[in-house]
């Protein structure tokens, strides 16, 4: 049995007020919607609405389509066509006009006012069609009359009722048409909902109570598919009352009463599934299917089945309605390996997942220099994506290059491929794989990349800008390399002297090695303020430094003997080895005074991940407003703060946290306070502290 579906559509331009029942214009469509109203409505409706005044008071707009409707609307009489002359009397009382003459076979009316010598002249828009079908808008008046009356009266009589399921099936048949009609929809279920028990028994014992069930079964239906339970339960249990009537008998007799019975039972199970409770739903389903075994019956049946775990009786349908459930037998061929397209087009979807996943993972592995995963995923890309040629060339050009390119950075394997390109896809792969190579400091490569982008387009600012950067860095890159056995030898050297030799010697040895230079202290900028500055001049400056700072680190290991750190004041000192490094030069420390009061080793752990965006919900260092910065701890409302950093003679700078509080108190606290930067000496430093001495005494 075919069900109707419902679904809803665009709030309406033109609404119907409930309590005054006119209709209201809420945009410029009132003159269109007069336009169909009039136009199309049958002249007896039309002359209701009229008189109801539920067209507006815009008599003269009216008029014109009034007599446009005049024209359309002509009668076959006599062996000819003819005016409506009743309804013409009516336009002629409504307006104040005399029309003066009608041309049959000519759509034209002329008319004119009363004591006016201007003559005006009518004329439909289109050829006058005498045989004119109805039309939603036919239907939309009736309907508009039909329940105006019916709610504009105190008692219902047997043929409102018969005038509202007719109007219902009217507008279930217009609904998908035009979106006027959805609201009418919504105010037959409060015609519906009007019906009390007085109403339901006059309508017993008029023997129309059939019709009241068709209407309450549609709109439960429709409820139910909208998911609006508790007005779908209430209509249903008006069906029931109906069905279960003392005359179900007398009318079973007279007519085929089975398809009612049998749509109640389908309610009861859709209203059932859609609150989850398919035990219950079993029944009715049941019942259902001895009545109309259709697809969707099956389907809904094979669906609970599985969801309360009766699999026998599932394999059973299964078997018996195999057509029916097309999805459950193509899982069940593709389990048996059978070979038919399906399964083919199903294989090949698993195979650009699996090309997507593992190009994605080379790409990351690359811009992270990890020359493990990189040889890993690039044998699987070898022998399970590019090996597998069937599927592998059923994807774009564009993407066989770039995973034969990943692979192994051939150009010259892929040239004939590449001459089908667009030079600017073309063009654009290369930079993005220049890029990729740059991220993990492979510049040699990134370099014959980029070359290769600006040779598609010689003079792209971005191209050249990035191959510029490149260079740079690669200079940098290689002088640091060179430099480094050298420095790492002397580094070896001097720490065996360290040993062996005595404080003159060593000293002697300070005065032959000529000191560095002291540099300005290099400082990073917070991330966070960076990338919102919205500077690409300070993006690349703070991105250049960073990779400069890691790469002087890398070839100048920190030396962490026992002796380097920060002395803070006289009765504190910080280790260099206490300290956790989170950056080149940046250290992180809890002051003495909180270790007693936390977690020292979760605090620790929390320091050791570095900073992290303060957009970001994620444990770690975040910088605030006023350079404060906090160490938070997302599973509790707890977070460290230190609004002093210390600098000592070797540039290397450490933040304090010595304050515990809560997210309030830090927001106060640094509405209040700016991070101080203090330069101290190294712990190793012998000097007497300021004021050390008379603490001495």
């Amino acid at each position: 049995m075919s069900k109707k579906k419902f679904q809803l559509l665009p709030q309406r331009e033109i609404k119907v007020n409930l309590n005054s029942l006119e209709l209201l214009p809420t945009r410029k469509s009132n003159k269109a919607f007069i336009d169909n109203i009039c136009s199309n409505a049958h002249p007896e409706v039309l002359m209701a609405l009229i008189k109801k005044k539920m067209l507006g008071t815009d008599i003269e707009l009216i008029t014109e389509y009034l007599l446009v409707n005049l024209c359309s609307h002509q009668e076959y009489k006599g062996r000819q066509y003819t005016y409506n002359k009743s309804f013409a009397k009516f336009i002629e009382d409504y307006a104040n006009i005399k029309i003066s003459k009608i041309h049959p076979t000519n759509p034209r009316i002329t008319f004119k006012k009363p004591n006016d010598n201007i003559v005006k002249v009518i004329s439909t828009p289109n050829s006058l069609n005498i045989h004119q079908s109805e039309n939603i808008w036919t239907s939309y008046a009736e309907v508009l009359l039909n329940l105006h009356n019916y709610k504009s009266k105190d008692t219902v009589i047997p043929k409102d009722i018969h005038c509202i399921k007719k109007s219902f099936l009217l507008i279930i048949d217009s609904i998908d048409k035009n979106t006027l009609f959805i609201e009418l929809f919504f105010d037959f279920t409060k015609v519906i909902g009007s019906m009390d028990q007085d109403t339901l028994q006059a309508i017993r014992n008029k023997q129309l109570f059939k019709e009241s069930i068709i209407l309450s079964q549609n709109l439960t239906q429709y409820f139910i598919n909208i998911h609006n339970i508790e007005e779908a339960k209430y209509l249903l249990n008006i069906t029931d009352q109906l069905i279960r009537s003392s005359q179900l008998h007398e009318i079973d007799k007279q007519q085929n009463f089975k398809l009612l019975q049998a749509n109640h039972y389908w309610n009861n199970g859709m209203l059932l599934m859609a609150e989850n409770k398919h035990l219950e739903a079993k029944d009715y389903f049941e019942k259902y299917y001895q009545y109309n075994p259709d697809p969707s019956t099956v389907l809904n049946l094979y669906s609970i089945y599985t969801t309360i775990g009766d699999h026998n009786k599932a394999e059973a349908l299964f078997n018996k309605h195999s057509d029916a459930l097309p999805c459950v037998k193509m899982i069940k061929d593709v389990s048996n390996n059978q070979k038919y397209t399906d399964l083919q087009l199903i294989k090949y979807f698993c195979y650009r997942d699996k090309h997507n996943i593992v190009i994605a993972n080379l790409k990351l592995a690359i811009s992270l220099n990890d020359e493990e995963h990189i040889e890993s995923y690039r044998s699987i890309l070898k022998h399970e994506v590019i090996a597998k040629k069937e599927e592998f060339n059923k994807i774009s050009p564009e993407f066989q290059v770039e995973a034969r390119l990943l692979l192994d950075n051939c150009v010259e394997n892929v040239s004939a491929i590449i001459k089908k390109l667009d030079s600017d896809i073309t063009s654009a792969l290369f930079y993005k794989l220049s890029v990729l190579y740059s991220n993990g400091f492979n510049y040699d490569i990134a370099l014959k990349y980029i070359d290769l982008a600006i040779s598609y387009k010689s003079n792209y600012p971005l191209y050249l800008f990035h191959k510029h950067i490149l260079e740079i860095y690669k200079e940098l890159l290689d002088n640091l390399q060179e430099s480094y056995p050298e420095k790492q030898a002397e580094i070896e050297h001097k720490e065996l002297d360290e040993i062996t030799l005595s404080n003159d010697e060593e000293l002697q040895i300070e005065k032959r090695v000529p000191k560095e230079k002291t540099r300005p202290t290099q400082t990073l900028s917070s991330y966070d303020d960076i990338i919102d500055s919205y500077d690409p001049q300070k993006i690349d400056q703070y991105f250049k430094l960073s990779k400069k700072i890691l790469l002087e680190q890398s070839i100048n290991p920190v030396n962490k003997d026992k002796d380097a750190g920060w002395i803070i004041n006289a009765e504190t000192t910080i280790k260099l080895l206490d300290a956790i490094n989170i950056f080149p030069n940046l250290y992180a420390a809890i002051d003495s005074s909180l270790k007693s009061d936390i977690d020292l080793s979760k605090w620790e752990n929390i320091l050791t991940k570095g900073f992290t965006s303060r957009k970001n919900a994620e444990n770690g260092i975040k910088c605030l407003k006023h350079g404060i910065y906090e160490a938070k701890d997302c599973s509790n409302d707890v977070r460290l703060v230190a609004s002093k950093t210390y600098i000592n003679e070797d540039d290397q700078k450490l933040i304090l946290f010595t304050k515990q509080m809560n997210h309030k108190e830090v927001t106060k606290h640094i509405g209040n306070t700016t991070c101080e930067e203090i330069y101290c000496a190294n712990h190793n430093n012998e000097l007497p502290l300021i004021g050390a001495s008379s603490m001495d005494e």
